[in-house]
Parts: structure tokens; C-alpha cells; sequence
């Protein structure tokens, strides 16, 4: 996200504060728009399309937030990334 901003400000010349803001903006946007196509029932795509969307744009959120355990060794998150992405889901 810092590469995004830095960039950001150097082409349209603004501020970070600026940069930031457009950044929110867009993010926000694109959540409702993942939201409104997920929950709306005549969607112009496939269930299994926006439910994967959704899932790994919350993940992708999850792990700018929080890190995924690797970059900076945590192992709370390196263990919840390994559960979800690895271990098998017991289904009995």
C-alpha cells in the first residue's frame, strides 16, 4: 500500500494526506461494489465467482492489516494462514 501511495503522489503530484484519502476511497468502492455482486441475487456473475472474490478480498485485507506470519515471523497468523490456505478442512 506504501508503493501505491508513493506512487500516487509522485503522478498526480499531491500529498500523501491526498493519496491516502484517494486510496480509502477507492478500497471502500470496491468493497461495496464486491458486496452488492456477491448479495444480489440476479448478479451478472456466477455464486462460486463472487463468493471466491469476496473470500480473497478478505483475505488480501486480513493480511495487509495484520501480515501473514512470514514477512515479520508471527506465528499467530502464520498458523491462522496455514489453516486456511494449507490444512486440509475436516468435514466428519
Amino acid at each position: 500500500m506504501k508503493k501505491f501511495i508513493q506512487c500516487y503522489m509522485h503522478e498526480n503530484g499531491v500529498s500523501e494526506m491526498i493519496a491516502r484519502e484517494y486510496l480509502q476511497d477507492l478500497i471502500q468502492e470496491t468493497w461495496k461494489e464486491l458486496n452488492t455482486n456477491h448479495f444480489t441475487i440476479n448478479s451478472s456473475y456466477e455464486g462460486s465467482f463472487t463468493n471466491l472474490a469476496t473470500n480473497i478480498a478478505r483475505m488480501s485485507h486480513y493480511f495487509f492489516d495484520y501480515g501473514d506470519g512470514f514477512g515479520k515471523p508471527n506465528h499467530e497468523n502464520k498458523d491462522r494462514f496455514f489453516s486456511l490456505m494449507v490444512e486440509p478442512i475436516s468435514l466428519g
